[in-house]
C-alpha cells in the first residue's frame, strides 16, 4: 500500500478546514478547479491523492457521500473515522496512535515503502496533520499537558549520567509553533553528595483565538498537575 503525502501540511489543513466545508461541492476534483480555489502549485495536486486514499473522491476524482458527510456538523468525527479506515494497518499496530511518537510513525511507513527518509518525512507528517483536524478540542487541550520531556542528572563515580524519556504524545496531530516551557530544578543532599533532578515540561499548543478552548486548556492542566494529596 501507497501512503499518500503532501508537500505542504499547511495547504492540506487549509483545505480540510475552509475549502470542504465552505465551497459547493464539485463536480470532479481536478487540478485545474483546485488551481481556481488558489492551489496553484504542482505539489498542491498530492491533495487529490490523500483526498482519494481517505474516500472522499473516487478513482475519478468525484466526490463521494463521505464528502457530504464531512459538510455536516460532525465534521471532525466524519475525518477520524475515515482515517481510521484508511490507515487501518496502523491502527492495528498501534490502536491508541496518541499515544505514539514520530519516529514509530516513520519505522511504520518505512517498512511499508520504498522511499527515502524525504518521503517518509513527508508521510508522517501528513497522517499527523489530518489526525489534528479530527480532534476536537477537547483532546487536543488534554493531550498539551501530556507533551513533556524530562531529564534526570545524577553524578557518579565516573562523571554525570544523564538519563531522559520522552512523552511527547504526538497524537494524532502535528505540533504546533506555539509553546510554552517551564523548568524546575530540586537539589537534594545525602551522604555528602548531591543530586540535581531537573524536570522540563513542554505543553505546546495550537494556534487558535477561541477563548473556550485555553479554558478547557487550563481546566485539563489542573487535572493532570495536581498532586494526589490535593485531590483528596
Amino acid at each position: 500500500m501507497e501512503y499518500p503525502y503532501v508537500h505542504a501540511t499547511q495547504k492540506l489543513a487549509d483545505f480540510f478546514e475552509n475549502t470542504m466545508l465552505n465551497t459547493g461541492v464539485p463536480p470532479r476534483v481536478t487540478n485545474e478547479w483546485l488551481a481556481s480555489l488558489g492551489y496553484t502549485s504542482s505539489n498542491d495536486r498530492a491533495i487529490r491523492r490523500v483526498l482519494r486514499f481517505l474516500g472522499f473522491v473516487d478513482e475519478n476524482g468525484v466526490p463521494t457521500a463521505l464528502w457530504r458527510q464531512y459538510r455536516g456538523g460532525h465534521y471532525r468525527q466524519v475525518l477520524a473515522d475515515a482515517i481510521r479506515k484508511a490507515y487501518g494497518d496502523l491502527y492495528t499496530v498501534y490502536p491508541q496512535a496518541d499515544r505514539r511518537t514520530a519516529e514509530e510513525f516513520a519505522n511504520f511507513f518505512r517498512a511499508r515503502s520504498n522511499g527515502g527518509s524525504e518521503v517518509i518525512s513527508k508521510t508522517v507528517a501528513t497522517f499527523l496533520t489530518l489526525c489534528r483536524l479530527a480532534r476536537s478540542e477537547e483532546r487536543e487541550a488534554s493531550l498539551a499537558t501530556e507533551s513533556m520531556v524530562a531529564s534526570t542528572v545524577i553524578p557518579t563515580e565516573e562523571g554525570v549520567e544523564t538519563s531522559q524519556f520522552s512523552a511527547q504524545a504526538q497524537g494524532i496531530g502535528e505540533p504546533s509553533d506555539s509553546s510554552s516551557t517551564s523548568t524546575k530544578r530540586m537539589t537534594v543532599k545525602e551522604d555528602g553528595s548531591r543530586t540535581h533532578v531537573e524536570i522540563h515540561v513542554e505543553i505546546r499548543l495550537p494556534e487558535t483565538a477561541d477563548i473556550a478552548f485555553f479554558e478547557r486548556f487550563f481546566a485539563a492542566m489542573q487535572k493532570f498537575l495536581r498532586s494526589d494529596a490535593e485531590k483528596n
